[in-house]
């Protein structure tokens, strides 16, 4: 974990409340211009190119 975290910009895991934030936003009004786009929620680790 702690070496996973180490490679993980914000140098920690996502909350349950961040994930559900991002799963409220996207099925409210508010997302209702957004299509087939893939969300990240991943602390910035896609934009260190690692793969998973």
């Amino acid at each position: 974990f702690k070496a996973a975290m180490s490679r993980t910009p914000l140098g920690r895991p996502g909350t349950p409340r961040e994930i559900g934030d991002i799963v409220a936003f996207l099925a409210s009004p508010k997302s209702s211009y957004i299509t087939g786009e893939t969300i990240y929620a991943d602390g910035g680790r896609l934009s260190l190119n690692y793969t998973v």
